[in-house]
C-alpha cells in the first residue's frame, strides 16, 4: 500500500462544512505514515467552496460585492491547509492530462487530480465524487477511498 493519499477536494469541503468528516480525520490520525497530498486544483476547488459556505451565496456573488476579503478573513485556512503536502504542477500534465479527459469523459480538473496522481506515482484517491473517479481510478490502477471502511480494508 502507498503512503500518500491524493485528497481530491470534496474531502476537504465536506470536512470544512463539518458534514463528511471521518474519513480526513482517520487519515490525519495515521500521520506521519500517511502523507496527504493536495494540488493547485484542489485548492481552488476548496476556496471556491468556503466563499460560498461562508458568505451562504455563490462565489460569483461575493467577488460581485466586493466581499471576497472580508469572507475570506472569517476564518484562517492556512493551519489546516499545512497539513497536507503540496504536489506542484508538472510538464507531463500537458500530454497526459487531454488524454485522460478523452479517454474517461472527465472534465479538466478532475483530470488534473488524476493526472497528477498517475505522475507522482499516487495510487490512492480519496474522494467522495465517485461518479467523477470510479470508472477512471479503476482502469488506471488507482484506488478510490470513499470510507472509513474503505481505509481499513486497505490496510489489511
Amino acid at each position: 500500500m502507498s503512503n500518500r493519499v491524493f485528497l481530491d477536494s470534496s474531502i476537504l469541503v465536506e470536512y470544512y462544512k463539518g458534514t463528511k468528516t471521518d474519513l480526513l480525520e482517520t487519515l490525519l490520525l495515521e500521520m506521519p505514515e500517511t502523507r496527504l497530498c493536495i494540488c493547485q486544483t484542489t485548492l481552488s476547488e476548496y476556496f471556491f467552496q468556503c466563499l460560498k459556505i461562508d458568505s451562504g451565496k455563490a462565489s460569483l456573488t461575493v467577488k460581485s460585492s466586493g466581499k471576497i476579503s472580508e469572507t475570506l478573513s472569517e476564518t484562517d485556512h492556512s493551519e489546516f491547509l499545512a497539513l497536507f503536502d503540496y504536489l506542484n504542477d508538472e510538464a507531463g500534465l500537458r500530454e497526459i492530462c487531454p488524454k485522460i479527459m478523452s479517454k474517461y469523459n472527465l472534465l479538466p480538473n478532475d483530470a488534473l487530480i488524476l493526472s497528477l496522481c498517475k505522475l507522482n506515482g499516487i495510487n490512492i484517491l480519496a474522494s467522495y465524487d465517485a461518479n467523477d473517479f470510479k470508472k477512471a481510478c479503476l482502469a488506471e490502477d488507482i484506488i478510490l477511498l470513499q470510507t472509513t471502511v474503505d481505509w481499513e480494508a486497505l490496510k489489511q
